[in-house]
This record gives structure tokens, sequence and C-alpha cells, in this order.
């Protein structure tokens, strides 16, 4: 019969005598985390500690099967040691005091593991496969096998044409605007665009005659944490998430997350990318480039030197990553070292001011792409808009979630219905007021509010979002590029807020449309693939039933979503065009599964 022996921790092995049972738990102990190696036997008795750490910087204990090697990872590198019990804990670092010490990675890795003779210890970065055999590490310098895999998937892209007649477009090439338009999309490209009586429509293409509506680029999210592996380290996540298809029913057809996991979200983008998941097309920068202790050793990013930098970028294009976020790192010296491996390896470096205004301004003058979140101060003045102005440095001001200042989101509780939108009580499942409520499945991103206690006095907000607004429209007008990015808040529904709170500081519809979609795709040099619409570029689209130019809040009208030349129905998420593919259902929306009510069970929550 199995039995409980042990609470939750991570890699199990049982001893070769078959009498114990190993595994690593990770605690907090003074603030920081600290792994530890232990043991049971087989009844759950008789717990031993076998190793520990210094801090959380060491982590991924491995125990070779015959108890004799530990591996481990340190400082985002893997190092060996022999290991012999002694009775007491062995204190685990890299200095070799306690037992001599083999690094086996420059670069590091993923997944460390041990051949069953306990010979050889595995692990993988990227496309390759790496193994070393421990006792050649001790003896001399290690040189580590590399075996490339090769996978290669081919990309998704849908078969046939598609037709837009009679819509007005909205292209964001400049300010064009073409009243009465075609567009053709074949493939996932877009193959004409222009006035319907100049644009033939090919005789095998499917036709929409979107007559009234308003067609517009897809919306990039340039700060959206919407997956459900958000800051998890291992692991693969569920196929079918409920925030990926939020963002796109609410028109997000490009998501750049600024802090997530590791492998998940790289493997969640490239699944996007072959049509296995479906979502919007995902930037990420996996784990940040963090500069503090006290954090897990895979978030860990020491810059001691220049080498570190360039290990760190070094890892990230191994794993195809083609931007990182800077992020808590304490010295300039070291952020200045990230920007210039940045820019060797052909890695955008995004960054984070962390709420403090003169980080911000070392941040802008050392040449970071990208500055995340507002300044927190209510007024950028004139020498702060020129020096983002002339260091050619792009905001993503988040006035959603606001520093230094009440945040926008609030307003958005207070003044709208949001528990009332039919989206999101599909797919979001977020919302609880003071009236109505709706329960958060399980996997669904847990944002939930009581829109009773948020009240605030008009007045207030006007030295709030509305100041850094108005920071915004200066900034804008200044020639500086001005992202829109949501923050996760309410997937696919809080990018419309952020449009919103923009446009009160007095930023034209047309100028704040740019901030959801050209502007972020120049911001990640994809400008020349998405943003705009323009003949050769990827189709993503959106169909609106109303016109932004005429309300901003009409953004929030779309009827169709076309991600990688994909249509969707964006009320139900059923997948139309040439490819008549209705969505399946969320788990909590089957009825007995295996003898349990989903529905049910939540409506109990």
């Amino acid at each position: 019969m199995p039995h409980r022996i042990a609470a939750a921790g991570e890699a199990p092995l049982f001893s070769p005598d078959d009498k114990r049972a190993y595994h690593t738990v990770s605690t907090y102990t003074d603030h920081d985390l600290i792994t530890s190696l232990e043991s049971v036997d087989l009844s759950g008795q008789d717990k031993r500690t076998h190793v520990l750490t210094r801090d959380a910087d060491t982590s991924e204990l491995r125990i070779s099967p015959d108890l004799h090697w530990l591996a481990f990872r340190d400082r985002q590198q893997y190092y060996v040691v022999p290991y012999r019990e002694t009775g007491t804990a062995l204190q685990l670092d890299t200095s070799g005091r306690e037992a001599p010490v083999a690094r086996l990675t420059q670069i590091g890795g993923y997944a460390l593991t041990w051949s069953a003779d306990s010979t050889t210890v595995y692990w993988v970065l990227g496309p390759s496969l790496y193994e070393a055999a421990v006792e050649v590490g001790l003896r001399g310098k290690l040189t580590p096998r590399e075996t490339e895999v090769g996978l290669a998937v081919k990309p998704d892209v849908p078969s046939g044409s598609l037709a837009f007649t009679n819509a007005r477009i909205i292209t964001m090439a400049g300010e064009q605007v073409i009243e009465r338009g075609t567009v053709i999309v074949r493939g996932n490209r877009i193959a004409a665009i222009g006035p319907s009586d100049q644009v033939r429509v090919p005789g095998d293409a499917k036709v929409f005659d979107v007559d009234g509506k308003t067609i517009m680029p897809g919306l990039v999210d340039m700060h959206g944490h919407i997956d459900n592996c958000y800051y998890t380290s291992s692991g693969l996540m569920p196929q079918k998430q409920p925030s990926r298809y939020a963002d796109l029913a609410y028109g997000v057809t490009t998501n750049y997350d600024p802090y997530t996991s590791e492998l998940p979200t790289y493997s969640m983008s490239e699944m996007t990318m072959a049509g296995a998941m479906v979502g919007p097309r995902g930037v990420d920068s996996g784990f940040v480039a963090y500069g503090r202790t006290a954090k897990p050793d895979s978030v860990y990013v020491p810059i001691d030197s220049y080498a570190d930098a360039q290990a760190f970028m070094a890892r990230k294009r191994a794993l195809g990553g083609t931007i990182v976020k800077s992020y808590r790192q304490p010295m300039r010296s070291q952020r200045q070292q990230l920007i210039q491996a940045g820019r060797e390896a052909g890695i955008m470096v995004d960054v984070e001011g962390e709420s403090h205004f003169y980080n911000n301004l070392t941040m802008i003058l050392d040449g970071n792409t990208n500055l995340q979140h507002n300044m927190p101060v209510p007024n950028y003045y004139d020498d702060v808009v020129q020096l983002l102005a002339h260091g050619n440095v792009a905001h993503t001001p988040t006035l959603v979630v606001l520093f230094g200042e009440t945040m926008g989101e609030n307003y958005l509780y207070q003044t709208t219905r949001s528990w009332e939108d039919p989206k999101a009580r599909k797919f979001v499942q977020v919302v609880t007021s003071g009236y109505s409520s709706i329960p958060t499945p399980y996997g669904a991103p847990p944002h939930v509010r009581n829109m009773t206690t948020i009240n605030v006095a008009d007045e207030l907000w006007e030295i709030g979002f509305r100041s850094a607004a108005r920071s915004m429209k200066k900034l804008d007008d200044a020639g500086v590029i001005v992202n829109a990015g949501s923050h996760g808040q309410v997937a696919g529904l809080a990018m419309h807020w952020e449009m919103w709170l923009l446009s009160q500081g007095g930023m034209s519809n047309l100028h704040v449309l740019r901030t959801g979609t050209i502007n972020g795709a120049r911001t990640l040099a994809l400008h020349d693939q998405i943003g705009s619409l323009e003949v050769g570029k990827l189709a993503d689209l959106l169909v609106l039933d109303r016109n932004p130019l005429e309300d901003i809040h009409y953004t929030n009208t779309v009827r169709y979503t076309m991600v990688n030349g994909r249509l969707y129905d964006s009320q139900t998420m059923n997948e139309i065009g040439n490819h008549d593919r209705p969505r399946t259902k969320f788990f909590w929306e089957l009825q007995q599964y295996h003898g349990f009510d989903w529905n049910g069970a939540w409506a109990q929550q």
C-alpha cells in the first residue's frame, strides 16, 4: 500500500540498499532560502539532514545514486563534490574547504541529473545535452561532451486566404486611415491592403463584409504578466491557459513579459509559434538579471565581473532569448556591464527603476532600451523629457500599476463595472465586487477586488494617474516612444484600461493607439513584422464594432481577433475563417469529470 513518508520535496531517490529515501527541501531561515538534503526511512521516521546550503545562491542539490557524489547549482553554475556520510551535515559551498570541488559549467544549465551508475552527470542548455565524467572533473580541467538534440518543428502557417471588405482601416502606418478599405490575408501574411475599389479580392478567399466596423493592428502589450508560470521555476504549464485566451479575446496579439519563469515560458512561446497552443505571440525575458540575494538561485545573477555579464547573455542566447530585464542590480557599473554584454550578444536590455527616481535617471543615461514603470514623481519636467528624448529610451509607464501615486487600476474598478464584462466572466473569471462575484478557477489569475472599498474623490486622481498621464503626453510630444503595458492586472482587459488612462493625460486617440501597437513593435525591434497593417507583415489584426478614433473606450469592442493569420470569434474564442475549430472547454466548464463536478465545486468557493 502506498503511504506518505515525508512532506513535499524535490529529487527523491532511494538509497542503494532501498532502506532510506533521500530528497531536497527548501525553507526560509532568517529571510534566506536554504536548501537541504534530507532522508527518512521507509516508514517516514529517523529523519536525517545530510547537506545544508549557505544561502539562497546555492540550490538544486542532486545526490548520486551510490551516495558518493553531490552535484549542485551555485550562482547559476553547476559544480560537483565527492560526498561521504560523517554523521553531521555538510555545509556546502564552492570554496573547497569541506571537499574538493569541480566546476561543470561556464554559462550555466538546467535539469541536472545523474547516470544510473553514478559516473556521469548530465544537464541541458537550449538545444544541447551535456555530460561530464565526475572522476575526470576532479583530476583536471573538465571538458563536458555536448550533443545537439536537433529537434526542429515547422512554424504554424494557416492555409487559405481571407478578405475583410468595406471597413474603416486604421493602419498605424503613419497617420493613414482608409475610410472604406479591404485587407487580404494569405496564410499568415498581409497580401494586400487599400481602398476597396482598388483591391481585388482573390476568387479563393473567404470574404468577411465588415461594413461599418473598424480594423486595426493587434495590440502589443509591453508589460503583461499573463502566464500561469509567472515566477515559477520548474515544470510545464497547462497547454490550455485561460489568461492567454483572454488576451486574444481582448485583442492582445503580442505579449511582452518582462519577468517570468525560464524554461516553461520559452517553451510556451515556441509551442504557440508551432500551433500547439492558443495565445498571443510571446516575447519574454525569462528570469531577470536579479542583482540581490535572498532570492532563489535561479533568479539571482551576481555581476562581479564583465565575464559574469557575458555568461548570462550567452545562457539567454542558448535558450533563444532576445531580451532580458536588468532588475535590482545594486551598482551602476553592474548595470552598464549588462548593457554592454547585451549589445555584444544582440540582446535587448530592459530595465525597471524600482520606484527610485535617481536610479531611473542613471538607467536612461547608461543606454537601457526601455524603462519599465513610471518614475515615482507626479510631473516630468523638461530636463527629464529631453533626457529621454535624446537618450532614445522608450518608456512603458504602466499607469494601471503606478509608482509613487494613486494607481489607475483602482480608478477603473471605481468607474467601470468590469465584473459585468462578458469576456471577463468567460475567460478571466476574476471579479468580486460589492454587487456580484465570480469564482476564480484554479489556474486562472486570482485578481479579486472588493469594489466598495476603493472609492476615491475625483480630485485625488488628478494628482494620481492623471499627473503621470500628462507627463506621458509631454514625452509623446517630444518624440519619445511611450508604450502601453497592462501589468497583467486583468488579462486582456487591462491593456484597454492602460490606453484609456493614457488618454486622460491629453494624448490624442491616434497616439494612444500607437502606444498599444506600433510603439511596442518598435521598442522590440519587430516593427518590420508587427504593429501596423502593411503588405508583407504578419497578419495580426482586430475587427472592432466601433471606431476608437471617435472614443478611445471603443478599443474594447473587439469582434474578431486575428493572430498569425488565424481568425477567432472574440466572444467565444472559436477559430473561424478558413478553419472551423470550436474552442474546447476549460476544466471548470466540464461536468462530472471522473465523478467530480467542477462547476458545482467552484460555485461553492
